[in-house]
Order: structure tokens, then C-alpha cells, then sequence
């Protein structure tokens, strides 16, 4: 069993050189779940009653009836009505299943219909989410998230004392300006380099970020020019903090002091403590992206186009999924006033 994990796993790390179905190296965090779950699935099954020693390889962990068991015992654990993590979970061991064993097309049938009996029921934003984001409809929230990282900044030119401490809170004002912005997921900040990413023209002209599509798992490249009021707050970032974190000139746009990019679970960490010390407000950073996607549906309710478009989506309806919360107060609104216009005009 082991063997079979670890050969899974190394193919996944080293990308798709035969043709197997994972075309990009994995990212390290996709590595560590695939094996956490492989364990998980694996203790799931003796929970079940299967005797330790017939669970000898991936096979195993797939079969029908194996993960009917197992899906049963993640479900039975939750305290919620949400079945997205067992979802999740069997899709993931599908993948599994197709690329790495292909398995017979019926095998794989049966897993879907399993998978579609644990499918989402609880479509677009979490219950804790919308908690989350009911303080954005109060403007004096709007405004004191949108300034928050201009008052970072302004906060460290008074305090700052020449440390790497201060450098790194302006990194972080300048990775909630990006999130604000919102084209580039949280997922992709480790990656950004200066010298493959950032294109700085010279003087005070704009500066783009331009990141392939391969790189940015989205069907198109994402590529997009900064404001000027984030493209001065970049520079100021580059030519007098970031300095403090790496002698590097073109490597990462996020390093840490030891020279590593500074990594998602990093920022996941960082962003929510400043953010709720700053403004009392409690969002992380793909929250972060979900508040600009609802002020621009808020005023622009037939605008899912464009959010598909700046924001990645690869379709409308996907975008309805995600985002239909937001179109439900705004489209309420359009219909009162036509309510409204009519009544004043009988």
C-alpha cells in the first residue's frame, strides 16, 4: 500500500512525462492532501470493519463498495448538513481512479453516481461566508476595508525602525491590494516573480502583471494593468521594503528573510490577524476577492460577464453558482423600483 501511495505521489510532484493524466507538477499543498486523504480513506475503512490487512493497495481504496463504506463514515462524522468535503473526497479518488488505474469506464460510472449522491446541496457561499460579508453592505466597512492597505502603509513610514517586521507588513498591504483588485487568486502569490510576472516600465508609467495561462489554471492568460495609486504603492514596496526580506532583484515578489516565497498558508495566517486588528472585520483572502465581486453585482446585477471574465471563471453558470448570493438583493431592488416607477405613474 505504501509502494503504490509513494509512486502516486512522486508522479503527481514530478508532472506527466507518459501521458498518465497529470499534465503539471502538483503543487506541494496538493501533494500533502492527496496523501493525507489516502491515509484518511485508509483508517476510514478499518473503522468500517475491513480487516487491516486487505487493504494492500490503491485498488482497494477505490472499489465500489469500498468507497461507499468510506463515504458513509465522513458523513457520518459531520455535524452539518453540507456533504461538500465527501464530495470532494470521492472526486478526488475518482481522479485517482481514471489516471493513475485505470479503471474500467462502468467502475468509474458507478463512482460518479456515488459521487452525485454526495454532491453539493449547499450551493454558492457558506452560511459562516455571508456572515462574514453582511458588514460590506454598511458603506463606513466599504471604506475602511478599501483603505486599509494605503493606512498600513502610512502606519509604517511613521513606526518603522529599519527591520524586516515592518518590511513585511507592507508585503502584506500589498498582497490585500491585489486581492482587492481581485484577478489573481491567493493560490497564485507564492509564485509571482518579478522577473516573469511584473513588467515595470519606466518612470511613473503603469505596471502589468502578466502570468500564463498554464500558470494561472485558467483557460486564458491573466494579465491586467495596475491602478496608479497600486502601482505607487508596489514601488514603494520594491524600492524601499522588500530589499529588507532577500537580496534577490528578480526572484520572488513575496519573499521571506530566508529567500523562499512566502507561501499561501502564510498569507492565510497574516491576512485575517491584520485585517481584523486594522478594522475589527473577520474575511481571509478569498473572502477578500468575494467582497469586490459583491459591490460591482450590487450595482451591476447583469454584469457576470465581466466577473467571469476579470475573475476566471470558466463559465456564467459558474459564476451564478458562486456568486448568486450577491444578485439577489440588487435584482430585488430593480424589481421594487419598477414596482414603485409604475405606481407613481397609474
Amino acid at each position: 500500500m505504501k509502494r503504490d501511495a509513494d509512486a502516486l505521489l512522486a508522479r503527481l510532484a514530478a508532472g506527466d512525462p507518459r501521458g498518465t493524466g497529470f499534465v503539471r507538477p502538483a503543487r506541494p499543498l496538493t501533494i500533502y492532501f492527496y496523501q493525507l486523504e489516502i491515509r484518511q480513506v485508509a483508517s476510514a475503512l478499518v473503522h468500517r470493519g475491513y480487516d487491516p490487512k486487505s487493504i494492500r493497495s490503491l485498488r482497494d481504496l477505490v472499489a465500489v463498495e469500498a468507497v461507499n463504506e468510506w463515504a458513509k463514515f465522513f458523513r457520518g462524522r459531520q455535524t452539518g448538513p453540507s456533504t461538500s468535503r465527501v464530495h470532494h473526497m470521492i472526486g478526488r479518488f475518482n481522479t485517482i481512479a481514471r489516471h493513475w488505474l485505470s479503471v474500467e469506464r462502468p467502475h468509474l460510472d458507478r463512482l460518479r453516481k456515488i459521487a452525485r449522491y454526495f454532491s453539493h446541496r449547499d450551493r454558492g457561499l457558506r452560511e459562516r461566508d455571508r456572515t462574514r460579508l453582511r458588514p460590506f453592505d454598511d458603506l463606513v466597512n466599504v471604506r475602511a476595508m478599501f483603505r486599509l492597505p494605503a493606512a498600513l502603509v502610512e502606519d509604517v513610514i511613521e513606526r518603522d525602525t529599519g527591520t524586516p517586521k515592518w518590511a513585511r507588513r507592507v508585503m502584506i498591504a500589498v498582497a490585500i491590494e491585489l486581492l482587492l483588485l481581485g484577478p489573481i487568486p491567493i493560490g497564485l502569490f507564492p509564485a509571482l516573480r518579478l522577473d516573469r510576472h511584473i513588467r515595470i516600465g519606466a518612470g511613473n508609467s503603469r505596471i502589468r502583471i502578466f502570468v500564463p495561462a498554464n500558470e494561472a489554471r485558467r483557460r486564458v492568460d491573466l494579465t491586467f494593468t495596475l491602478p496608479r495609486s497600486s502601482a505607487k504603492l508596489l514601488r514603494l514596496y520594491l524600492k524601499r521594503y522588500r530589499p529588507r526580506l532577500t537580496d534577490d532583484p528578480s526572484g520572488w515578489l513575496f519573499p521571506c528573510v530566508d529567500g523562499a516565497p512566502m507561501t499561501k498558508q502564510g498569507f492565510n495566517w497574516a491576512i485575517p490577524n491584520i485585517v481584523r486588528k486594522a478594522t475589527g472585520l473577520d474575511v481571509h483572502p478569498h473572502l477578500i476577492r468575494q467582497i469586490g465581486i459583491k459591490l460591482f453585482l450590487d450595482r451591476n446585477p447583469h454584469g457576470l460577464e465581466i466577473v467571469r471574465q476579470v475573475m476566471g471563471f470558466s463559465s456564467t453558470r459558474e459564476v451564478t453558482r458562486a456568486c448568486g448570493d450577491f444578485l439577489v438583493p440588487s435584482m430585488a431592488r430593480r424589481f421594487d423600483d419598477n414596482v414603485l416607477k409604475l405606481r407613481r405613474n397609474a
